[in-house]
């Protein structure tokens, strides 16, 4: 038995150099192997010996079995990943390079191409500067007329009007005090008129539901653009109530048993209301008088 294990451990053990290391650790395991007990009895001889070397040759071929699978899955996902770089780049260039005919037909275009993006570009800025012009009145607050001169703001107006080329403008009627010091342009046709304080707009007053010859305050005829009233004020939607819920609690009051009204100095406006006291929530606009609010 003991010359079938030393022949079994001399194949598994056979030295690869011709040295006598194998003949060595063969005698070293077999010392081992006496001094642990395994020659004892007849029954650890035929067994004991063989079933060790048989585990552990099973673990060695285990191990080496799955070092090469890592091995072979960690060489798969770096070719796979080559394959994806090159496609990528091959995806790359084929998408920026051209032809040699085509850059040329490019360079030839150009040149054609010029003149008619300079003269498109060209037109799309004067158009833009005539739009945004015409921006500066149609989407503006009559605010914009405050401290302009009278010529400035009879300008202004007719714009408003679209009568500024030719057509019949100007002030419906005025009036001038202290010596021609204030001076009223009204344009009753418009439901405005204009306040100037040593010839420049101080105030404008804009009416809503009175008694006098002045329109309503809506708008423009004759095709001109009239500006919107400042603060979100609706003069046909908005009540008392419904201002002081828009703008907050006023800087003043008055009115009461004449005609009520709002002044919000920090805005630089004043509403008047069709009633005679504050019972009245619901009392519609009368007019509006706005001029440069304090800093």
């Amino acid at each position: 038995m003991l010359g079938g294990i030393d022949g079994l451990l001399s194949k598994i053990s056979t030295p690869i150099d011709g040295d006598d290391f194998t003949a060595q650790r063969r005698t070293l395991l077999i010392g081992l192997l006496h001094r642990r007990g395994a020659f004892k009895d007849e029954k650890k001889k035929r067994c004991g010996p063989l079933l060790l070397l048989l585990l552990l040759l099973l673990l060695l071929l285990l191990l080496d079995d799955a070092c090469r699978r890592v091995q072979n899955v960690r060489v798969n996902e770096e070719k796979s990943s080559l394959r994806g770089d090159c496609l990528a780049i091959k995806r790359e260039m084929a998408t920026t390079t051209t032809r040699p005919e085509e850059e040329e037909e490019e360079r030839q275009n150009e040149g054609e191409n010029d003149t008619i993006k300079i003269g498109a570009k060209t037109s799309v800025i004067i158009n833009a500067c005539a739009e945004e012009e015409e921006d500066a009145f149609s989407s503006s607050s009559v605010t914009l007329l405050l401290g302009k001169n009278k010529a400035e703001a009879r300008e202004t107006i007719e714009r408003w009007r679209g009568t500024a080329n030719g057509g019949k403008g100007g002030p419906t009627s005025g009036k001038s005090f202290q010596n021609g010091e204030i001076m009223y342009e009204n344009y009753a046709d418009l439901g405005f008129s204009v306040e100037f304080l040593r010839e420049s707009v101080d105030c404008v007053h804009l009416y809503n539901e009175t008694k006098t010859d002045f329109v309503p305050f809506r708008g423009g005829g004759g095709g001109g653009k009239m500006p919107s009233l400042p603060f979100g004020i609706d003069f046909e939607e908005d009540t008392a109530k419904d201002v002081v819920g828009k703008l907050g609690e006023p800087t003043s009051k008055g009115g009461t048993g004449v005609q009520i009204f709002i002044v919000y100095e920090m805005l630089g406006i004043k509403i008047s209301f069709n009633a005679l006291d504050w019972e009245n929530a619901g009392a519609s606009i009368h007019s509006m008088a706005v001029w440069k609010a304090s800093d």
